[in-house]
């Protein structure tokens, strides 16, 4: 048997979901995932792995979703965990949920890849269990053997918060072909949209952009979306297109500009989206909510875009992101520079023993 297993706990690992992209095809191993039996009638599993389903109620972070996900799975996560420990092999863990589950198993050798702040993204999409949710994600943190966080400032949160500290490791990106542009101009939001106030702030930068450059066709990417929002949105003139991945790849580069405007919410200071990822492999720049300080210094830093107030966007802040379309293959080269596969393999790998 070789040295690491993967292990994801109550998220689809099909091929279009974040967890095989953002982790699972980049480290290339093999996978044992606690799996809801909801994505398992989906199909939305990873094809080749070991699948543990479970019933779950809608919000499992609560104490009783959290004891039914327990009872069906202790023996078999207890199980593997010896097995694991036995002949030395190292769980890699995704998501704060994965690490609290093995951390009741005092044997169990795990690092903790965390894709962002489990008890933040509570608040953001409305869970009022944010004292038991701080419980999990303490225990999950603390009893890993190494963390792996996706910015700076999750480092230093983990560290005020748990006194834990953690290493640094961008999102993989995946590359995306070269493709000529809409004739008109496109800017895009891609991806689901948490809470009316991101809402809001794509429509106000939507708005400007189509009263400054009229031949102009704003769209939202998006499989999944409330239909309250879509209804707004339409009304708008904001065209809804659902896609998925593979078509994505093919659609994102011929569009002009990415939007990110997660700007509003408790976890705004510490995201660095996927959404984002995409936008420059694809060699898009970006316009990003100044809210957002850690995507915000990382847009500075390597000149990938502007950030704005959503409210007061100027037309010199389109007359730069028009400029920057010029550089695409800047923009694509950087991203392969800091959000390469390689790079994330490697440091999620080293030092097994």
């Amino acid at each position: 048997m070789g040295r690491v297993i993967l292990f994801t706990a109550l998220e689809g690992t099909g091929g279009n979901s974040l967890a095989n992209r953002n982790f699972i095809n980049p480290l290339g191993e093999r996978l044992f995932s606690l799996v809801d039996i909801k994505d398992v009638i989906k199909g939305n599993i990873q094809k080749h792995s070991i699948v543990l389903p479970v019933m779950t109620q809608r919000n499992y972070t609560g104490i009783p979703g959290l004891l039914l996900i327990l009872f069906q799975s202790f023996l078999p996560l207890a199980i593997f965990t010896i097995l694991m420990r036995l002949h030395r092999i190292t769980i890699i863990a995704r998501g704060t949920l994965s690490g609290f589950l093995l951390s009741i198993f005092p044997w169990s050798n795990y690092k903790l890849v965390l894709p962002g702040i489990y008890s933040l993204e509570a608040l953001v999409y409305g869970e009022n269990n944010s004292y038991v949710n701080r419980i999990i994600e303490k225990r999950a943190i603390k009893n890993a053997k190494r963390v792996f966080v996706l910015g700076n400032n999750i480092k230093r949160y983990l560290k005020d918060e748990y006194g834990v500290d953690s290493e640094v490791v961008y999102i993989p990106a995946e590359p995306y072909p070269v493709n000529k542009k809409f004739k008109k101009f496109t800017p895009v939001h891609l991806g689901t949209i948490p809470d009316e106030k991101t809402l809001h702030s794509i429509i106000a930068v939507f708005k400007h952009i189509k009263k400054v450059i009229k031949e102009s066709k704003p769209l939202i990417l998006s499989q999944f979306l409330r239909e309250d929002f879509k209804r707004e949105l339409e009304r708008t003139g904001i065209e809804v297109i659902s896609m998925n991945y593979e078509e994505l790849k093919n659609f994102l580069p011929s569009c002009h500009v990415g939007l990110v405007m997660e700007g509003d919410n408790p976890l705004s200071a510490y995201l660095i989206t996927t959404k984002f990822i995409d936008y420059i492999s694809a060699g898009l720049p970006v316009i990003v909510h100044k809210g957002m300080d850690e995507l915000c210094r990382i847009v500075k830093e390597y000149n990938l875009g502007v950030c704005v107030a959503p409210v007061s966007i100027g037309n010199d802040i389109l007359m730069e992101v028009k400029r920057l379309i010029q550089e695409e293959m800047r923009i694509r080269s950087i991203s392969r520079r800091l959000f390469s596969k390689e790079r994330f393999r490697d440091k999620i790998l080293s030092n097994l023993t």
